[in-house]
């Protein structure tokens, strides 16, 4: 080939072989992918889904609160699946993977929405093929109300009927939908979403399960914790969960995360026996952590670490700890015994009440009636 800038007018090639080992070849290529999904993830809001993310609005509410209206962003997807359901479907699993949690935050109803989606949508062999390539099930097109994921890192969503969910190894996202669902996963870290229904999220009976997220939703739910850091979310409305978490280490923290609109002054603590209870000002929202202040055998540290609030405020488990022993009785004739362990506050309230304190130093109120006190 010539080379007008050479005098010679010709440009000399020289071919070689360079052997890479597999190991670093496997790295190379992982280099790469992580390069391309990083470029692709960038300019996505930008480009394809700019539509969408431009289609939400500011809403303010009588008290001057703002927030996030939700509506055009969703009749957007639900034109853009309208027109081609495999696209459309692409872009809302792109959105989610890459907003969900700042979209999740500012009140968005996300893994809800695409259930009922997806719903709507008949499968076809190129949506299921999609679905596939991004690790999602939906328990609608699997015609079996017991959903068992793969190795993989695998989003399980559920329909309106009740359902378990088995995610399998990897760290997978569980969403049960409506209805009385079951969601449990073999390892890994998982997210799992109970929606509405009395759901039970977590297998007390695996010890592989590590740093998993809890979102009860709608309903009185059971959240089986383990013995790794878990974080725990609640929002008003959410109804009275239980949190039957498992004591490990000190090293690892447990928390509950509180949704906006919700104040320090609007809950309270308390006890119930050896669980450790949170109220709330609503009169039907309710927080258990069961044998919180159990100290024999299997059933110690059962404690949840911290609790943040929207605000910024923060709980710590000392805070949590002393709030709960204080106990309040009713109008009627109440029984009341102190933790032989533990600095209770007893208010027996009206009635004839029989309050006997523990081995500590207690603080022990009768009020108004006859009451005994020792």
């Amino acid at each position: 080939m010539e080379d007008p800038n050479d005098p010679k007018g010709f440009i000399n090639y020289y071919l070689t072989r360079v052997y890479i080992q597999p190991s670093r070849l496997e790295m190379l290529t992982q280099s790469y992918q992580a390069l391309r999904d990083s470029v692709y993830n960038a300019l996505l809001p930008q480009t394809r889904l700019k539509p969408y993310l431009d289609a939400m609005s500011v809403a303010v509410d009588a008290s001057g609160k703002v927030s996030l209206d939700f509506t055009g962003m969703e009749a957007a997807f639900n034109a853009a699946i309208g027109t081609n359901a495999l696209n459309g479907i692409t872009d809302l699993v792109d959105l989610l993977d890459l907003k969900l949690n700042s979209l999740r935050d500012a009140g968005w109803v996300s893994w809800e929405y695409l259930s009922n989606t997806l719903g709507t949508v008949t499968n076809t062999p190129e949506i299921s093929a999609r679905l596939d390539e991004l690790n999602i099930i939906y328990a609608g097109y699997e015609g079996s109300s017991k959903i068992t994921g793969s190795v993989r890192d695998d989003i399980i969503i559920g329909t309106t009927a009740n359902e378990t969910l088995l995610g399998g190894d990897g760290n997978d996202l569980l969403y049960g939908g409506d209805g009385t669902d079951i969601l449990m996963s073999s390892s890994g870290k998982n997210k799992l979403y109970g929606g509405a229904g009395n759901d039970v999220l977590g297998n007390k009976t695996n010890t592989a399960w590590r740093n998993n997220e809890y979102n009860g939703g709608l309903g009185n739910d059971i959240l089986n914790g383990t013995q790794y850091s878990d974080m725990y979310y609640f929002n008003m409305g959410d109804g009275r969960d239980t949190i039957d978490e498992t004591g490990g280490n000190s090293y690892y923290q447990d928390k509950i995360i509180l949704g906006t609109g919700i104040a320090p002054t609007d809950v309270s603590m308390t006890r119930d026996g050896n669980d450790w209870l949170m109220n709330f000002r609503n009169g039907t929202d309710q927080i258990r952590i069961l044998d919180w202040y159990a100290n024999t055998g299997v059933r110690t540290n059962n404690r949840v670490e911290s609790l943040a609030f929207a605000d910024g405020t923060v709980w710590d488990v000392n805070t949590l700890e002393q709030g709960g022993l204080e106990v309040h009785g009713t109008a009627g004739n109440d029984t009341m015994t102190g933790l032989y362990d533990k600095d209770d506050r007893l208010y027996g309230e009206g009635g004839n009440d029989t309050i006997t304190g523990g081995s500590e130093r207690d603080w022990l109120y009768g009020g108004a009636g006859n009451d005994v006190l020792g």
